[in-house]
């Protein structure tokens, strides 16, 4: 059987863009594999610990990171996440709210760059302290305030549930007092006050 010339070159054509097309998507393959991930910001600072919150027999873990490219113009981010891995509570804020009144007392008049820095990761490594947590977030005792009391049904059932709360402060009168609250599985700011 004779192949004409004519249909000899069009198979041949064929074998080769179909190969062409094959070494294509297998360099845009192999280029989107090496492509880099996003960048991460880059962490400058962490304290972790672990703390009854959401249960009185198993600590969740406390974290707060410090991440930018410095203190005075990096961000924290604040989370709790349950032993069995669920986040109850995230925030984020400027690493800057962590300068409250005590740093008028740590720095004088004129405070350095390297002073206001040096605070910020001094308040970052007390952050969790034993002080920061209470043994139980709503009291029996404890009345209802419509003026700083934010949620009066989680204020409602951490009364009931008698769990721990944490209290923590950002600016100079931004405190916030979080209760676990089980029927909605996060954390809940019940309170916020000066």
């Amino acid at each position: 059987m004779k192949i004409s010339s004519y249909c000899l070159v069009f198979l041949l054509f064929s074998c080769s863009a179909s190969n062409a097309t094959s070494s294509e998507e297998t360099a845009a393959t192999a280029t989107a594999a090496v492509a880099a991930p996003a960048a991460q910001p880059m962490v400058l600072q962490e304290v972790t610990g672990k703390h009854f919150f959401s249960n009185r027999s198993k600590p969740d873990q406390f974290r707060l990171q410090l991440t930018g490219k410095d203190a005075l113009t990096g961000t924290v981010n604040l989370s709790i996440v349950s032993a069995d891995g669920e986040t109850l509570w995230s925030d984020q804020f400027p690493a800057t709210y962590l300068l409250d009144y005590g740093f008028d007392t740590y720095a004088g008049d004129n405070p350095t760059d390297a002073q206001r820095t040096a605070y910020i990761q001094k308040r970052m490594k007390e952050f969790f302290v034993e002080d920061s947590f209470l043994t139980q977030a709503v009291k029996a005792t404890d009345k209802f305030d419509t003026n700083y009391t934010a949620n009066k049904q989680a204020w409602e059932e951490a009364k009931q549930t008698g769990l721990p709360g944490f209290f923590y402060n950002i600016g100079e009168e931004n405190g916030r007092r979080l209760v676990y609250s089980p029927s909605q599985r996060k954390a809940i700011v019940v309170q916020s006050c000066c």
